[in-house]
């Protein structure tokens, strides 16, 4: 058991687990998606295990109360992806532009009733995309590569002062 004394052999080991751990979600989040969300005065929150990556996403859209949960459903039929949501957002943006153009042709209360709609389909649409996106490579290499050099690479020699040589003697 002295190969585990130093305390690089113990961090190696805890990297390691670390490493695995994330190996397991990354393997996992291929064919399920696991995900944690928490809603708090309006404010949702959820973090999600989808596709090799772990994603935040960040709501103001959400119900008004408290609730947190975990859920966890195989892909089968995804959602919407992040590019077609996005294509969408860049076709409300471009019809903000010619309402925008079109205004003289309009009514106030139609402009008004019009811009009202595609900004809220526009809010709504950004409140899915993902606020941060990690891959779960970019944390599993890392931390197998520290792990290795820790548990691998030489411990330094103990070295004895002469200090403690004296009060010895």
């Amino acid at each position: 058991m002295s190969y585990f004394n130093p305390w690089r052999r113990k961090f190696g080991i805890v990297t390691l687990l670390l490493a695995c751990a994330f190996t397991a979600g990354w393997v996992r989040s291929l064919a399920t998606i696991d995900s944690y969300y928490h809603v708090n005065r309006g404010n949702g929150y959820r973090l999600e295990s989808v596709d090799g990556r772990i994603e935040l996403r960040i709501s103001d859209l959400a119900k008004v109360g408290n609730a947190r949960g975990v859920e966890s459903r195989p892909i089968g039929k995804r959602r919407e992806t992040d590019d077609f949501i996005a294509t969408r957002i860049k076709l409300i943006k471009t019809r903000l532009k010619v309402l925008q153009h079109a205004q003289e042709s309009l009514t106030q209360s139609e402009f008004e009733e019009l811009q009202n709609a595609a900004e809220k389909e526009l809010r709504e649409l950004q409140a899915t995309l993902p606020w941060c996106a990690v891959p779960y490579w970019s944390l599993v290499l890392p931390l197998t590569a520290l792990s290795a050099w820790l548990l691998l690479s030489k411990p330094l020699p103990a070295t004895t002062t002469e200090s403690s040589v004296t009060i010895a003697n």
